[in-house]
């Protein structure tokens, strides 16, 4: 994800997310349970299994994900981590504006991804803050590549076939790549300064536990700091490989509330629908 300080361009600063060991498995059944001959008892006892899997299911998916956030105080996990010269924490930083040697600064994000647990036997959902592995705050590893150099695919948004623009493109001609291109009622054209020359990126990974049946559902939150309802600091550029979804951070539209932590949920441009990331 690229985060974009709205509406002058400054430095970027992408999150590359590493996911872990998702695997999909499609299981086609030789034939449906309904259609084969069964006693009444029979199907009573098949139902009664059905349900204790998906309870065991659940309650197993429940563990991992307990195990995943205490990472942060789990002596061997940090050890681990802090072998490689790397932390695990709550949350990362996409700090593109910072005082030097200082944790504030003009223009500074709190950023994780939020996992779905759906409830085995109802619509209810739960929520889950994940935790991130990175560089200790303040010896973070940067680079700076081109802004011609930045590729992310478009297409998405309107349903069209994928193509890959650089990120100058993309800043240049914002409107463009939007469902709702009229939703920006300013008169600029382009997010892109004169100075603008390359995009700053680090490398932070949040961890994904995955559910029995290998799919997990997930969406990255952000909150900023400097934004207010009304008064958006920041332009989010969320970037897979099946597409590139743009939306500003105001903290207030599909809020997140989690314990002490508040947030934006991201979703991905579906030809103009939101949608989570599975």
């Amino acid at each position: 994800m690229l985060a974009h300080p709205f509406p002058a361009a400054r430095s970027l600063t992408p999150w590359i997310p590493a996911l872990m060991g998702a695997m999909m498995a499609i299981g086609i059944p030789a034939a449906h349970p309904s259609l084969l001959p069964r006693q009444p008892e029979a199907a009573s006892r098949m139902d009664v299994t059905e349900i204790s899997q998906e309870w065991a299911d659940d309650q197993a998916y429940t563990q991992v994900i307990q195990q995943v956030q205490t990472m942060t105080s789990d002596p061997t996990a940090v050890n681990l981590a802090s072998s490689w010269g790397l932390s695990i924490v709550d949350l990362t930083w996409e700090d593109t504006g910072r005082d030097k040697g200082s944790a504030y600064g003009p223009n500074i994000s709190d950023m994780t991804i939020q996992v779905h647990q759906q409830h085995p036997f109802s619509a209810e959902r739960a929520f889950h803050l994940m935790p991130v592995i990175r560089h200790p705050n303040f010896a973070d590893i940067t680079s700076d590549i081109p802004l011609d150099s930045f590729y992310v695919p478009v297409g998405n948004q309107s349903g069209d076939p994928l193509e890959s623009v650089s990120l100058r493109e993309l800043l240049g001609h914002l409107r463009h790549y939007m469902s709702e291109p009229d939703s920006w009622t300013g008169q600029e054209g382009s997010l892109l300064a004169g100075r603008d020359s390359h995009v700053l990126v680090s490398a932070q990974a949040a961890f994904l536990p995955i559910a029995p049946g290998g799919e997990a559902t997930f969406n990255p939150v952000l909150f900023n700091y400097q934004s207010r309802p009304g008064d958006p600091a920041v332009l989010t550029i969320l970037a897979t490989r099946q597409g590139t979804s743009i939306t500003i951070i105001d903290n207030q539209r599909d809020a997140v509330q989690s314990g002490w932590a508040n947030g934006q949920r991201l979703f991905f441009n579906n030809n103009g629908e939101r949608a989570s990331l599975t």
